[in-house]
């Protein structure tokens, strides 16, 4: 299955619906949810579904070119 990196900022409707949708394939999933913003509602959106979601600013992902490494993974 392939995992699916969403990026986001607002309130997470659109991510909503990505996952919405993929959590009906067989084939993707999102799997992990990345926001520059620490109060962003997309957040909880994104941990309502179980899916792994933390906030790192754009500059440090940049820096470090990979994706961030503070998560709050859910439990399973």
């Amino acid at each position: 299955m392939t995992n699916i990196a969403v990026f986001a900022s607002g309130t997470g409707s659109n991510a909503a619906r990505l996952a919405d949708y993929f959590a009906q394939s067989a084939c993707a999933r999102v799997g992990i949810l990345v926001s520059n913003r620490p109060d962003a509602p997309v957040l909880n959106r994104a941990r309502e579904r179980g899916i792994a979601a933390g906030r790192e600013g754009a500059q440090q992902v940049e820096r470090r070119g990979r994706l961030p490494v503070r998560l709050d993974l859910p439990a399973r």
